[in-house]
């Protein structure tokens, strides 16, 4: 139902505009023009409510991920993705086989598979940065926060797929990895472990976001409770110490560099299971520094106002302050807000970028933009967004 009213909301300017064009429009074939046009948005738009509420968008995005998740081989191969993007987009992809699993039972074995060769090719020798992951001691060598945390993460996505009577092979580096990682945030004195191990300035507070869902998942299977503590000191430091005066977290806390568009929507994706207050009031925060209002359509700025900073590896391409991640990256964090107006508006906005960027490809010679907004990274966004229930 909130779906189909924050469809309605969007549509109302259209059909007004319709209406003052029929009046004002002085020419017949303009005013037929744009009649048409309007009509026919309105007609896809709630087509598209329809299907986002059935299940067949995610269906869609379903049949590409059985191609490219056949074998744990055909991903690394054919994924073309780099060490994080690749952790991020199978960590997405696992958590969208569950939801769409739960949404079309009949397919819960395959889905089942597929996630186990999402997680195969995420420990391959390719997507692991340890020669053995199942050496504990190697862990605690080295930060490598966000390679673990989603592997974590995935490891739960797997075992939530099992039936009652199937054994679980990763159960004992389930266990091992969660307390690894718990014991790492207690240990951290600001409940933020690094990301990185080559990077000493990498207390990046959003992959964080992804240790404690991992944990909040992992207690969620074993009816265990441990992690409940660390949300609420995590959350506590965040607040009081790790945060602008607007309220909006640094994205990283050793510099205490600005609030960034991508990590704003990767908190409010992953604290709504365990802290959903928290990241509400974080989402509304970030609607109003971050967000780009056009009506039917939304875009997300990459850095708060006043900050004119390049893109790098993190923001994708920007241009005039709007950043592909941010935006992309807001379509996840909208959906897991159930924030569906906003869900919608970007929606639209990602089949017009889509379009751009094949037009840019063509154009410059250079695939970048058609990776931004149709890679494999773009399309584990937009599954585990359309699977989301």
């Amino acid at each position: 139902m909130a779906a189909f009213v924050s469809t309605l909301a969007l549509l109302v300017p259209v059909i007004l505009t319709a209406l003052l064009v029929w009046k004002l429009v002085p020419f017949r074939w303009l005013k037929s023009g744009l009649i048409t046009f309007c009509g026919a948005f309105c007609v896809w738009q709630l087509y598209y409510c329809w299907e986002d509420a059935t299940g067949r968008a995610a269906e869609r995005h379903y049949q590409q991920v059985k191609q490219v998740l056949a074998t744990p081989r055909m991903w690394i191969d054919s994924s073309r993705l780099n060490g994080e993007q690749s952790i991020i987009a199978l960590s997405l992809l696992g958590e969208g086989l569950v939801n769409y699993s739960v949404r079309f039972p009949a397919q819960r074995d395959e889905a089942r598979q597929l996630t186990e060769n999402a997680l195969l090719a995420l420990i391959s020798p390719e997507g692991c940065p340890f020669e053995n992951i199942r050496d504990t001691v190697a862990w605690r060598r080295r930060d490598d926060n966000l390679y673990l945390s989603h592997l974590n993460l995935l490891l739960g996505s797997y075992t939530q797929q099992l039936r009652a009577d199937q054994a679980n092979p990763y159960t004992q580096l389930h266990a091992q990895l969660s307390r690894h990682l718990a014991a790492r945030l207690q240990a951290a004195p600001t409940r933020n472990a690094p990301s990185y191990g080559t990077t000493p300035d990498s207390l990046w507070v959003a992959d964080n976001a992804v240790t404690l869902q991992s944990l909040f998942l992992r207690d969620a299977l074993c009816s265990t409770a441990g992690s409940a503590s660390l949300q609420r000191q995590w959350i506590h430091f965040i607040d009081s110490t790790g945060s602008t005066a607007k309220g909006l977290p640094f994205s990283e806390l050793t510099r205490r560099r600005p609030p960034r568009g991508c990590a704003n929507a990767w908190i409010g994706k992953y604290a709504a299971a365990y802290a959903p207050a928290f990241s509400a009031d974080l989402w509304k925060k970030h609607k109003q520094d971050f967000k780009y209002n056009l009506g039917v359509a939304s875009l997300f700025r990459e850095y708060p106002p006043g900050y004119d900073l390049p893109a790098d590896y993190d923001s994708g391409p920007m241009v005039l302050g709007v950043g592909a991640s941010a935006t992309g990256l807001a379509l996840v964090g909208a959906k897991y807000q159930a924030d569906y107006y906003t869900y919608y508006q970007l929606i639209n906005s990602i089949k017009v970028a889509e379009l751009a960027a094949r037009m840019l490809t063509y154009c410059s010679h250079n695939d970048e933009w058609t990776q931004a907004s149709g890679g494999w990274l773009s399309q584990a966004i937009q599954f585990s967004a359309t699977a989301r229930i």
